[in-house]
């Protein structure tokens, strides 16, 4: 019995990793645009697939940064795409390395870059070279080095939350890794305050409940023998990590999610029609397969719309069309009690093919046969009827609103862009959606060979915030220059996006492409304290 729980705990792990390493087959093809023909800088884009070398705290002066923008901006990205020799195959294999920017409000960004020390990341750095096998490729020495090697390595490389006066970098195929949000010194795995339990996992997706100023975060564990899948939510309050509330719930078949929306009443899933194949599964036994390459989507069967209430009553499931989701804008619920959704959709689930391949998943990349992921509403009522339109015309991901509105009725979201109105591409510029309109309002491109990814919404930091417009604020993120091997800090207007950025704030180097992050107003060190907090902490 107790190898059946370790067995079961192992499974729901490995999968519940994918969920990150899925996002990457589809973010790496996510965005919308309007230049035209759609042409990208290909080797521009590859550029960024290198290992970041260098770690480094400094401060950066700019006169046109806004008085009114002030705190720190966070992003995760997977940074490390070879361990001595042995070649990283897929982008979210890689480990994670958090960066940071503090807005200071008198014209100067506080810049810093760290690696998450896991326990796997010093291991393998010391080792110089990889001891673990990957979430969605095998190591290196073929199925004799991967046979019956069920060791999972926390990437800590998706995303990063500040909450209760606490930095914490997300993987959601395991524990969140908490750092310092100074010096971004790791301090250790976390478990929440006690929240997470030994086996637990936590979402790369946490959400934010304004209506209750409160942050829910999710988990899944699938368990493929009873064909069902557990799934757990917790709310925190805003003082910390006291659970204030705790559903658990097991749904038939296997579920595979990256995000989630919270609403009034209910958790939101996009439950996709997924499975795992028994045959694959044999296969990663046998260390020809990794865990990802045992997922099917299967197209023929209806995808639904999962609703958890937040009072522990059973679940609602709603069948919809086929589909699958990674990332929602937002979720509320109207005034006749109906759910509506704003996700992005695409017709089928590609995760790609690791471990047969020779070269890199993004050497071998053809955009030209990756589905287009598109914004839709969904409005979905209690009863079981449903309803869906398109809420743009071009490809697109990674959608921020204002926080305010998380969980309300919104009308803006930002979402990464690539150039092509055709096809899926490289993100590269911003698109400003109207929900109301169902269209891009505006849209930014930057140069073929510059590529933007996620941008998040900011909002002023005035006293009357909360009345001001939706869209007054500032939308933050960062730029790659694949030709000048460098990148920027770019800050826009939020309601006028299509001018351009406002302030592009050069950086040292080159970053590479991103995946998610935050912004925490609350922590707002000046350049001194940055500078203490680093030295005190030399790197290892």
């Amino acid at each position: 019995m107790a190898a059946a729980r370790r067995s079961r705990r192992w499974r729901g792990r490995r999968s519940a990793a994918l969920g990150a390493v899925a996002v990457a087959e589809q973010q790496g093809s996510a965005g919308v645009a309007a230049r035209g023909d759609g042409d990208y800088d290909r080797e521009a884009w590859l550029a960024a697939f290198q290992n970041v070398e260098e770690e480094v705290c400094y401060t950066v002066a700019c006169e046109d940064l806004p008085k009114d923008l002030k705190g720190t901006y966070f992003r995760n990205s997977p940074a490390k795409f070879k361990v001595g020799e042995d070649q990283i195959m897929h982008p979210f294999d890689a480990d994670g390395m958090v960066f940071a920017m503090t807005f200071d409000g008198s014209g100067q960004v506080h810049y810093r870059n760290r690696f998450v020390r896991t326990k796997g990341y010093c291991e393998e750095l010391e080792a110089g070279r990889m001891i673990y096998r990957n979430q969605f490729s095998s190591k290196p020495g073929g199925w004799s080095a991967n046979i019956l090697d069920f060791r999972i390595k926390n990437l800590a490389n998706t995303s990063v939350m500040s909450w209760g006066g606490r930095l914490l970098a997300l993987w959601e195929g395991g524990k969140p890794y908490e750092l310092d949000g100074k010096s971004l010194a790791t301090f250790g795995e976390s478990n929440l305050a006690g929240a997470l339990k030994d086996g637990d996992n936590f979402t790369a997706h946490p959400r934010y409940d304004a209506a209750n100023d409160r942050l829910v975060g999710f988990q899944y564990q699938p368990d493929p023998a009873a064909d069902q899948t557990e799934l757990t939510f917790w709310e925190f309050g805003r003082g910390g990590f006291e659970v204030l509330n705790c559903v658990k719930q097991t749904v038939p078949g296997f579920g595979f999610f990256h995000d989630f929306v919270v609403t009034k009443n209910y958790y939101v899933l996009s439950y996709a029609p997924t499975s795992l194949s028994w045959k694959a599964l044999l296969g990663v036994a046998a260390g020809f397969k990794s865990m990802g390459e045992a997922i099917e989507f299967n197209g023929d069967q209806p995808g639904r719309i999962l609703m958890i209430p937040r009072d522990g009553s059973e679940p609602i499931i709603v069948e919809v069309d086929s589909h699958f989701c990674f990332h929602f804008a937002n979720g509320f619920e109207d005034e006749d009690g109906r759910v509506i959704i704003d996700m992005v959709r695409v017709d089928t689930l590609m995760l790609g093919d690791g471990s047969s391949s020779s070269e890199p998943l993004w050497a071998t990349a053809d955009f030209q046969t990756i589905p287009k992921s598109l914004l839709w509403r969904y409005e979905v009522s209690p009863a079981g009827q449903w309803s869906r339109r398109q809420l743009s015309d071009r490809p697109l991901d990674f959608p921020s609103i204002a926080p305010r509105l998380s969980g309300r009725r919104h009308r803006f979201a930002y979402c990464a862009a690539v150039a092509s109105t055709a096809r899926a591409g490289p993100a590269q510029g911003l698109a400003k959606i109207d929900a109301e309109e169902g269209s891009a309002s505006e849209t930014w491109m930057p140069e073929p060979h510059q590529f933007l990814g996620e941008s998040l919404f900011v909002p002023r930091c005035t006293p009357d915030a909360e009345a001001a417009k939706e869209d007054d604020g500032y939308v933050v993120g960062l730029l790659f220059d694949g030709r000048a091997r460098r990148s920027e800090l770019l800050v826009f207007d939020a309601q006028s996006v299509a001018t351009g950025p406002i302030c592009r704030v050069p950086l040292r180097g080159q970053l590479p492409h991103g995946l998610h992050g935050c912004w925490s107003s609350d922590l707002v060190p000046s350049k001194e304290s940055v500078a203490a907090a680093w030295s005190a902490s030399p790197l290892p």
